[in-house]
């Protein structure tokens, strides 16, 4: 198992949560914190992809509902704040038990692909698709998300050499590492 409250899922899942509330208020606030043991619906989705669960944007939608659907206590704008606990149960019922394999990695840059001798795409090419195809993503969104992956500032760099960083041919493991952050 993954070790219950002693194991360090659980101790990585309280210190993302802590993080989490910090930036809410703000992280380089220099005002008197306000600790309400509470976080937002978009900072609950920011917890789960720290943890390495990156919700759908239709998984996120439902969630969103079951938030505001159930009795949780409103922050002074109205929006559904969850505390810690119901954070836990939230990820343990919505993430993937099993997570994300190479296989089904491959088997999806096969489906983009469209020929079964090449195991790689452009990146120009699959930046393109993410950009109109399935849950798209805008081309700053694209930025943000390749500068928090390279472990740059986005105002540091321009999108352009945050693209050219990436391998001019992506393969399963390119897409793995360079595109969702996992770890080989």
């Amino acid at each position: 198992g993954e070790g219950g409250q002693e194991g360090e899922t659980f101790k990585e899942f309280k210190d993302f949560y802590y993080l989490c509330q910090l930036k809410q208020q703000g992280i380089d606030t220099r005002e008197a914190r306000k600790i309400t043991n509470l976080i937002p619906p978009e900072q609950v989705v920011n917890l789960f992809r720290a943890m390495g669960y990156f919700p759908t944007e239709s998984e996120i939608c439902n969630l969103k509902q079951e938030l505001a659907s159930e009795a949780y206590p409103t922050g002074p704008d109205g929006i559904p704040q969850v505390c810690f606990k119901d954070a836990v149960r939230l990820y343990v019922n919505h993430r993937s038990v099993f997570g994300l394999k190479r296989g089904e990695i491959e088997e999806a840059l096969q489906k983009l692909i469209h020929d079964d001798e090449e195991k790689a795409i452009k990146r120009e090419d699959l930046l393109n698709i993410m950009k109109v195809y399935g849950e798209v993503m805008t081309p700053d969104e694209i930025t943000t998300c390749l500068a928090a992956l390279q472990g740059v500032r986005q105002k540091d760099v321009n999108s352009s050499q945050l693209i050219e960083a990436l391998p001019a041919m992506m393969d399963a493991d390119d897409v793995a590492t360079e595109l969702l952050g996992l770890v080989k």
